[in-house]
């Protein structure tokens, strides 16, 4: 597990942090987990109003924020850097399962990978919770068609509870979940998208 912050946390709770500067990559990382701020969380850990911005490169099990989510918890968070990996490639988390919930989170680094399970937001999603979220960069798949099978706007791979969150159409043409969670830029960049959703969300006014 390898991350701009921590590597590998269970049960730990990350408040309030940050990763800005340089690149985290790495070969190898698969199940360990390889993200932005933390490679792996596992066993009920938490983050909470943090994010991540810089790039992320490396193979299996890759994300923006975080690589690998299991039985842990996420919530008011982002990932803005670009995600290059294999399998299991998002650009806020690699993989998610077994009970984790996400909330209120986005990404929209762009995502490049060569393997299955691939999303802007999300690569796998297993029996978990995401809600209100988004992501809006642009997926790159170069595999074959094995691999785009399991290339999705929001979620490669989704067998979980998916609420009120959505990807860029527009950037992301022809995805087999754009009916489900599809939006143009236009919509993206319209109030109205998130409040017709029930986000609870205001217009900035300053």
């Amino acid at each position: 597990s390898i991350g701009g912050l921590l590597g590998y946390g269970s049960g730990t709770s990350i408040t309030d942090s940050y990763h800005i500067t340089g690149k985290v990559t790495a070969l190898n990382t698969n199940e360990g987990g390889l993200g932005g701020l933390v490679g792996g969380l596992f066993n009920s850990g938490t983050i909470l109003n943090s994010y991540a911005t810089s790039e992320v490169a490396g193979e299996g099990y890759t994300g923006g924020l975080i690589g690998y989510l299991s039985s842990s918890r996420i919530e008011k968070s982002y990932a803005t850097g670009k995600v290059t990996g294999t399998t299991n490639v998002g650009g806020f988390v690699g993989k998610v399962n077994d009970s984790s919930v996400i909330a209120n989170v986005y990404a929209n680094g762009d995502v490049i990978a060569n393997g299955i399970n691939v999303g802007s937001l999300i690569g796998a999603f297993d029996g978990s919770q995401l809600t209100n979220s988004y992501a809006s960069g642009k997926i790159t798949q170069t595999g074959l068609d094995q691999a785009l099978e399991t290339t999705k706007g929001l979620i490669g791979n989704a067998d979980g509870e998916i609420t009120n969150s959505f990807y860029n159409s527009t950037k992301n043409v022809g995805m087999a979940d754009e009916t489900l969670f599809g939006k143009t830029t236009a919509q993206m960049n319209t109030l109205a998208t998130y409040s017709d959703a029930g986000w609870d969300i205001a217009a900035n006014t300053t």
